[in-house]
């Protein structure tokens, strides 16, 4: 019964370790940023709140994913959401693409990449980065 007992606290304990690592964001600076990757420079001030829009297509079951740790002393995140262009008609279209629109705050001066992964489920489709410039 200890065997037992022993053997099921190991496994949640191994389970649980496994769990959070694979949770963890990495911190991105200029020095891990892949530059062919580097989608484009935003200039801010503080105070000010700013968008990065993504193409989707949430019918793939694609969805972007902020996996960088942001630096909130720099940005921090307002919001995401995900809309679909207007048609002319009432009719939704099966499989439309739409954009994902992640909204910011400029919190005080700094610099910050933001990295973005287009996955579904573990696959991952695209990333991009960002690099986010406040003065």
């Amino acid at each position: 019964m200890k065997k037992l007992v022993l053997s099921t606290l190991a496994l949640l304990l191994a389970v649980s370790l496994f769990v959070s690592c694979g949770n963890k964001k990495p911190v991105i600076s200029a020095k891990n940023v892949d530059k062919s990757k580097l989608e484009k420079d935003i200039t801010v001030k503080v105070g000010e709140t700013f968008s990065i829009e993504l193409s989707s297509n949430a019918s793939t079951g694609y969805k972007w994913e902020l996996a960088s740790k942001i630096k909130p002393s720099v940005v921090e995140l307002v919001g995401s959401e995900y809309s679909v262009p207007d048609n002319d008609s009432d009719v939704i279209i099966v499989g439309q693409g739409g954009i994902e629109k992640w909204s910011f705050k400029a919190v005080e001066k700094g610099e910050v990449y933001l990295y973005f992964t287009y996955l579904r489920g573990e696959d991952l489709g695209k990333e991009t980065y960002y690099k986010i410039k406040v003065e």
